[in-house]
């Protein structure tokens, strides 16, 4: 595990460079170095592992905890004198996070929900949720490459051709949740697109599916040099 590249839904990305007792330090790519209980920040999809393998081990050995909603408190019936019943005090709001069942195409979410929906990290283009054995893409339209160093984009073909992971280098379809994404067809993993051009404002366009095999294309990365991005072209799962 030490040596392990985490992601952290505050944080960010991270490695891991010790543990003990199922406490873990981890160095983060601002610098700063944090320890967290595995037994906490896991069940809570606080912290997921880079590595599928390795993060379904882990996963497995702390499974999601169901947390408890307090009950609202209920006064007894006063004793007075006049045998009037006091006002029970008011109830708790339960607060419900949404389900991914009952999202709606073509609505707008923020940031925190697409989080706490489908407990996924909070940095990355391709997020992967083990929790629900899913793969969220979030596509930003930015005119700025800095803020958005890929060109995604609908065809007349009807497909939306996403852009995969990667910005400097040649990409490979071995790499990361390129790989995920390339074998959706076949490893069970459902698929959610999201779009935005500004901020937390993201459009949900549905589950999608990969409807042809994806493809090379030359782009220029981060430094300005060409690379190869891959185009994996996805149609909405209810246009079929």
């Amino acid at each position: 595990m030490i040596g392990a590249w985490v992601i952290h839904k505050t944080y960010g990305r991270g490695q891991v460079i010790g543990i003990d007792d199922q406490q873990l330090s981890v160095k983060f790519e601002d610098g700063a170095q944090r320890q967290m209980a595995l037994s906490i920040v896991m069940p809570r999809g606080i912290l997921t592992f880079e590595d599928d393998q390795l993060q379904q081990k882990t996963f497995a050995e702390f499974p999601s905890q169901s947390h408890q909603v307090a009950q609202p408190v209920v006064v007894s019936p006063s004793k007075t004198t006049h045998h009037k019943r006091q006002k029970s005090a008011p109830k708790l709001k339960r607060t419900t996070a949404l389900k991914i069942a009952d999202l709606v195409s073509g609505r707008v979410y923020t940031h925190d929900e697409i989080i706490h929906t489908f407990v996924v990290a909070s940095s990355g283009g391709m997020r992967r949720s083990h929790a629900n054995n899913a793969l969220v893409l979030l596509s930003r339209h930015h005119a700025d490459p800095e803020q958005n160093p890929y060109e995604d984009r609908w065809e007349a073909d009807g497909l939306f051709h996403y852009t995969g992971e990667g910005q400097v280098g040649d990409q490979s379809l071995d790499y990361r949740q390129n790989k995920t994404l390339n074998e959706s067809d076949r490893n069970g993993i459902s698929v959610y697109l999201f779009e935005s051009s500004r901020d937390n404002a993201y459009v949900y366009r549905g589950e999608v599916v990969l409807a042809k095999a994806p493809y090379p294309e030359q782009a220029p990365d981060r430094d300005g040099k060409l690379w190869r991005v891959y185009k994996f072209p996805l149609r909405v799962k209810s246009a079929e």
